[in-house]
């Protein structure tokens, strides 16, 4: 029993130091305490740490998928593990022990509550960027096969504009290819007859005026061929129009992915739900374990001499902190805690303000006095100095 009464725990390394204070305990107290309280707080310390580094690289990859920067994603992902570093070390050390108990009852939830709804939206934050990572080629199979969807569907829609403007130009071009082609047998025919009336003959009148009739007929096909390449050029602006709706819808798709798209993709992924639940739970889990687990923890040595330590500082400085809450008139509760050395300032303060206000009183009294003599004994020296 005397080595226990000598019991002292073994010196701590540096890195359970470093564990310590990344928790927010106060490593001269459980330099005192027992290798159990060591082991405890180095947990919730590498919880806190761990939860740091991943948010660093979480911050750090997404930076470089959206900006393609290495430096910037360094820089950008140390300072955001940095400030997720010091959110969780402040929830975690600004964290109460609870009542003591193993159990945690709903008094204490309600108590944590703000600090757990803190700690799981740092969960999902951190989440969304790694769940990219580790479902990298699921994200980039279901990225093509959405993009083939899309061009089809691009196709499908472009096949639909203005479609009824392309019939109607290619009807109207089919009417006057079949009106050419009318004047085009004319204009062969009166070909036919000038050749035939040129060999046997002269060309006389008759010839002379087939000449003239296949010269108009001419000019009327030229109008029909200028017809013909207008809406030609119609039809060329539509299908134009078609192509170029397609080139915008699959620009769309092309390039790096954003991390929008990557989410999205990732959630239409068939069968991902769950995988994808799981490792966001996970993370979010990692987060608000620490709180619950400093509600769950039974008192130790540690929590003791802790408080211990709290209540000799409030007695240096004069301060009592009682058992039990005090009540307002207005409802409001505090903390029964007096202070006495600023009630003693306070005592003395009033012992002055009412000797004060006695000297005062006496000397305002000596000084009636002595007027009333005066004005008794020299009443009208009295009433000159009066204004």
């Amino acid at each position: 029993m005397q080595s226990m009464k000598d019991y002292k725990a073994p010196k701590p390394g540096r890195i359970e130091r470093f564990l310590w204070w990344c928790c927010g305990a106060d490593a001269q107290i459980l330099k005192m305490s027992t290798y159990a309280d060591y082991a405890k707080y180095s947990g919730l310390g590498g919880i806190v740490l761990a939860t740091g580094i991943l948010a660093t690289f979480a911050m750090g990859f997404a930076i470089q998928r959206v900006f393609e920067n290495t430096g910037l994603a360094i820089f950008i992902g140390i300072l955001w593990g940095c400030i997720i570093f010091n959110l969780d070390r402040f929830i975690i050390s600004s964290t109460g022990k609870g009542d003591g108990k193993h159990d945690i009852s709903w008094g204490e939830f309600w108590h944590a509550l703000p600090r757990l709804i803190m700690a799981t939206i740092i969960g999902f934050t951190i989440s969304g960027p790694l769940e990219i990572y580790i479902f990298q080629k699921e994200i980039d199979k279901q990225w093509e096969i959405r993009k083939d969807e899309e061009k089809a569907n691009a196709r499908k829609e472009a096949a639909n504009h203005r479609q009824q403007d392309e019939a109607d130009l290619r009807t109207a071009m089919q009417k006057i290819e079949s009106e050419k082609a009318v004047l085009l047998e004319q204009v062969n025919r009166l070909t036919t007859m000038i050749a035939d009336e040129t060999t046997r003959r002269r060309c006389g009148p008759i010839c002379e005026g087939h000449k003239q009739q296949k010269a108009e007929l001419q000019r009327e096909v030229q109008k029909k061929e200028a017809d013909i390449e207008r809406i030609n050029n119609q039809i060329s602006g539509i299908l134009q129009e078609r192509s170029d709706q397609v080139a915008l819808r699959e620009t769309k798709f092309s390039g790096k992915l954003g991390l929008l798209d990557s989410l999205s993709a990732l959630h239409s992924y068939p069968g991902s739900f769950w995988p994808v639940w799981l490792i966001r739970l996970l993370f979010v889990f990692v987060e608000v374990a620490p709180v619950f687990f400093k509600l769950m923890i039974a008192y130790s040595p540690y929590d003791y001499l802790q408080d211990n330590l709290k209540f000799i500082i409030l007695a240096n400085q004069g301060i009592q902190s009682k058992e039990g809450y005090s009540k307002l008139e207005d409802g409001r509760i505090y903390d029964q805690v007096v202070y006495h050395e600023a009630e003693m300032l306070w005592q003395q303060k009033m012992e002055k303000l009412k000797a004060d206000l006695y000297l005062h009183g006496r000397i305002v009294d000596k000084y009636k006095d002595t007027e009333s003599k005066n004005i008794e004994q020299n009443p009208e020296e009295y009433i000159q100095k009066r204004p």
